[in-house]
Parts: C-alpha cells; structure tokens; sequence
C-alpha cells in the first residue's frame, strides 16, 4: 500500500508489515522459544555481519528494521530517512533470505536476559506488574508476566532459529505500508526488486486461539514489596464482547469522561492521588474481548478510601451517564487530536496496520469526526452499565512491606 507524503517536518519513511499467525500457532513446549525467535534472531545479525559489524556496514545511514514475532501476527518494523529506502529494503530481504547463527552471541544474550529477569523481579513494580497479570489469568503458561531467569534456560537456540525461519519463509499474505517523504516513482523500483521478489510459498497465515480468557468473579490480591510510603491500586474490568468501531469509541469516552472526574474529585478535590487513570482497550482477535483497567498511585492509609471513590464515581455515569459539557471536552480533544496526526507518519502507520488487521476500509479514517460527534451522553450511559460490572473484576494492590508502614 503506498501513500503519499503526509509528513512535512522531515525526510521520514516508515515501514510496517504485518499478517496473522505468531506465537500462537507453536504448543505450549515452544511457549518460549517462541516468544524470543525475534530477539534472539535480532541479537545474532544477518548473513555474515553480527551487530556490530552490521553497524559498521550502515554507518552514515539513518535506517533501522525489525521483525516481531507476536501472540497473533507477525510482520516488520523500519524506519529510514528518504535517501536510505533502499538499505532498509534489503534488511527486510536479508532477515527472510539469511539471518545468522552465532552461538556466542545466543549465550551472551541469554545471560544478558537472564540478570535483567533476576533484577526486575526485586522492583516492586514489576512484581505488582506480574501480580496483576497472574491474578488476571491464573496459572496459564501463556500468561506474559515479568520474566523470571529460569524462563531463558527453556529458549534453545536451534528451536528458536527454526520457528523464526519457519514464519519468516514466506511473504505470501504479508501486506507492506509506508508513510512517508518519497517519490512514488523512485520507491517503486525498490519495492518491486526487493519485496517483490521475497518468497511466496504456501504457509499458515491465520492465528490459532489458544483458549486465555481472563478470569470470572471478584479477584482480590495484596502485594507487600518495597520500602517507600506509597501504594498503587490496579483495578482492571474485562469480558467478551461483539466487536464494532462504535462500541470502541463509545468505551473510550466512558474513560475519558471518568477520568475527568478522577482528576476533579479524586485528586484535586479530595488530594489524595497523584496520578493514574483508567484506560480502556477493545479487541476482535482471538475473540471479542474489552479491559476496563484503572490504576491510582496513592498513600498506604488512603487505600480503601480512593478505590469506594473511584466506585462511587463509576455509580454515578452508570445512574446518569456524562454531563453534556464533559463529552463535548472529550470529543473536542480527539478532534483536534486527530487532525494533528493527520500529518504524521506514525498515526498513519498505526491507523492503516490496524485496518489490514481488522479487515476494515482505510477510509474509516476520513469518518473519524463523524463518528465521534454521533457518541451521546446515554450510549456513555450503557456503556458503564454493560462494561463495569461490580461482579466481575480484577483488584490488585501494592502496599510497602508491613514492617515499615502501618496499613488499614
């Protein structure tokens, strides 16, 4: 897919790729190798150049490309100015022709990983980061938490080179974007010499749902780690749900006009949160599936009395929905938003990777105002009733050890 220029601040090309499968097709005894096939591939260098001499070789270049091996999909990542299109052409060409195998630098890298997993897991944040995602989806070996050392002793270096190669066979069914500073005329000879001419032959490309679903009820847990005064409260809502563009955006509002309220009461009103907020996600792949998710950076001692405000703020939009004023401050901010990213590179990037992946037009994007005026104060409404369900979340909480403070 070519696009014209979109971006004139710079001379910018990005490149993206992207086509169903990942992770997800390889058993739960490759969970690993499959996860880190892409790292460990990209630690090694391609045909005879390791890193280093790779950086050597594309000194005085501003290029960068890597391919990603995801849960559902798979594909590349590049960025080059426009005078070095072509360099990051042929790196795409290499990593499907010849990645290398270097198992000095596999070791390296393991060991590498290794101390960075021992080091992760005495920061509380990350151990908070891992209680959540644990609490969320029990003892699923699929689960994507902070890594543990041990994790690196189940990555071989043959196994993970072989499912790396295996996806990366083929480009049959990988669709290419770029956005960007270039001339139709000059990349196209490029495209068609380097992509044009990558392999096509037959090979899986359509992922495999492996079954993770987050759990169901009320799931409470409590972490004790670190020494400083503070807490973090993790509330996350999630559950099935038929996928469409409306419901996306009208989800995204609820938490946008929630978190104006979070801001007014919950910390400039009640002073007793220093941050946070409540994100929200919608998804059709594997399944239909939305998160409601709400973290709020507090004081040990104002815990139970932030997270009955923060529900007695969700009481209040299920009972009577936004005001007018607050949606239209919501929706004039994603306006003007939008219409500066319509001269970036990377919104573009984005909003086009996402169409191939959704199977929807690219021209959803000249709808965008449209849709967003259409968002009301009642469809807000229903939202917070049909998305955050009192019986059915996931509360996490991070409180320093018990020997230092004292806690309600």
């Amino acid at each position: 897919m070519l696009l014209k220029p979109t971006d004139f601040k710079n001379d910018q090309v990005l490149m993206g790729s992207t086509r169903f499968g990942g992770q997800s097709l390889f058993g739960d005894a490759d969970i690993y190798n499959a996860r880190y096939a892409s790292v460990v591939v990209g630690s090694m260098g391609l045909k005879d150049l390791a890193p280093l001499d790779l950086e050597k070789v594309l000194a005085g270049k501003t290029v960068n490309v890597g391919a990603s091996l995801g849960e559902l999909s798979e594909g590349f990542g590049g960025s080059a100015s426009s005078a070095d299109v072509e360099a990051m052409l042929q790196l795409v060409y290499l990593y499907f022709h010849d990645v290398r195998k270097d198992a000095g630098l596999y070791q390296s890298f393991i060991g590498k990983q290794q101390d960075l997993a021992k080091n992760s897991m005495a920061q509380p944040e990350a151990v908070f980061y891992d209680a959540i995602q644990h609490a969320m989806f029990g003892d699923n070996p699929r689960v994507d938490g902070v890594p543990r050392a041990a994790d690196f002793d189940k990555v071989g270096l043959d196994r993970s080179l072989d499912i790396f190669r295996q996806r990366f066979s083929s480009a049959r069914d990988m669709t290419f974007i770029f956005a960007g500073s270039f001339e139709l005329d000059k990349i196209k000879p490029l495209i068609a010499s380097y992509l044009g001419t990558l392999p096509v032959a037959e090979v899986a490309h359509a992922y495999r749902d492996v079954g993770m679903r987050p759990v169901s009820g009320v799931v409470k847990k409590d972490i004790y780690m670190g020494s400083e005064p503070k807490s973090t409260i993790s509330i996350t809502f999630n559950g099935d749900v038929a996928y469409s563009d409306e419901q996306k955006l009208t989800l995204q509002a609820l938490g946008e006009v929630l978190n104006l309220k979070v801001i007014e009461v919950l910390r400039e009103k009640m002073s007793m949160i220093y941050g946070g907020g409540f994100e929200t996600s919608m998804g059709q792949h594997p399944y239909g599936h939305y998160s409601v998710a709400l973290n709020l950076p507090t004081g040990p001692e104002n815990v139970d009395k932030v997270i009955a405000a923060a529900f007695a703020e969700i009481s209040k939009m299920k009972a009577d929905g936004p005001s007018v004023a607050d949606l239209e401050k919501v929706k004039l901010n994603w306006i003007t938003r939008q219409q500066k990213s319509l001269r970036e590179n990377r919104y573009w990037m984005n909003q086009l990777m996402a169409s191939v992946t959704q199977g929807r037009d690219p021209a959803h994007l000249l709808r965008y105002e449209q849709q967003v005026r259409a968002i009301t104060p009642q469809a807000v409404k229903l939202a917070a009733q049909r998305y955050l369900d009192m019986r059915n979340y996931v509360q996490v909480v991070l409180y320093p050890e018990r020997k230092n403070v004292a806690v309600k």
